[in-house]
């Protein structure tokens, strides 16, 4: 392991907060990773296969490169639960190669570039589809993605706030993280009625469309908003949000 350029969890919490003053904990952590804003990573030492289809059409497998790899993977933000605890997947997406041996090939010639941003589907005997398993808890966090991700804090504190002097019109009209989710919703439902609305808004909150975590409490639906806390949004509180749209900009006091 590299000394230095990963963190736990627990690491991770307590160096964001040290560096926004904001307090962090470890559930504050998984949801970042959920929500794609950090990766998190685990350890693999082992064979990776890669499935070569026939690229004509018919997707008759060809041929399996067999690649004997140590480094660090990337777990799916798919997989990632706020709760942690043991997670399966079969996907993977190289961060780091420490070590490779390739089929055929001199491993001098294999760099990280070349195998970085590809994708290898790890394979057992019986070819199923997760058959990697990872401990959340226990998963790590390259020092990259921390720093990236206060520099991004950096960037969003500095931005001008609407203050309390500033007129109430401007406050009321002014778009929130929710808004770009509800307008794809409304655009997806050809009607601003808040069942379709709902119902549309739903399916991109299933597949974590930013703020959305794709989790559901109650019908609510839960998100993370500016300061990167979690809040619900409920299908009455939708339906007020569809409702002041309806009214004209200019007779909102």
């Amino acid at each position: 392991m590299l000394k230095g350029d990963y963190y736990t969890i627990a690491e991770a919490a307590e160096f964001i907060a040290s560096k926004t003053g904001k307090k962090k904990n470890n559930q504050d952590v998984l949801l970042d990773a959920k929500n794609g804003k950090i990766r998190l990573c685990t350890w693999f030492d082992g064979t990776l296969y890669k499935f070569n289809r026939d690229i004509k059409g018919t997707g008759k497998l060809q041929s399996i490169d067999d690649y004997k790899f140590s480094g660090y993977i990337q777990i799916p933000k798919t997989r990632i639960t706020p709760e942690g605890g043991m997670i399966q997947f079969g996907s993977i997406t190289i961060i780091e190669v420490v070590d490779i041996w390739a089929k055929n090939r001199d491993p001098r010639t294999l760099d990280d570039n070349e195998l970085s941003d590809r994708y290898f589907d790890s394979q057992s005997n019986s070819y199923l589809p997760y058959n990697l398993f990872a401990d959340l808890e226990k998963a790590l966090i390259p020092e990259k993605d921390l720093n990236d991700f206060i520099e991004r804090k950096k960037t969003e504190q500095s931005e001008p706030q609407v203050t309390k002097s500033e007129n109430t019109k401007t406050k009321k009209l002014r778009r929130d993280i929710l808004d770009p989710a509800i307008d794809e919703a409304i655009k997806n439902a050809g009607t601003t009625e808040l069942a379709e609305v709902y119902l549309h808004l739903k399916e991109l909150a299933k597949d974590e469309h930013p703020p959305f975590t794709g989790i559901f409490d109650n019908g609510s639906l839960c998100y993370t908003n500016e300061n990167d806390t979690q809040e619900k949004l409920s299908k009455p509180a939708l339906g007020k949000r569809l409702k002041r749209r309806e009214i004209p900009p200019s007779t909102v006091s």
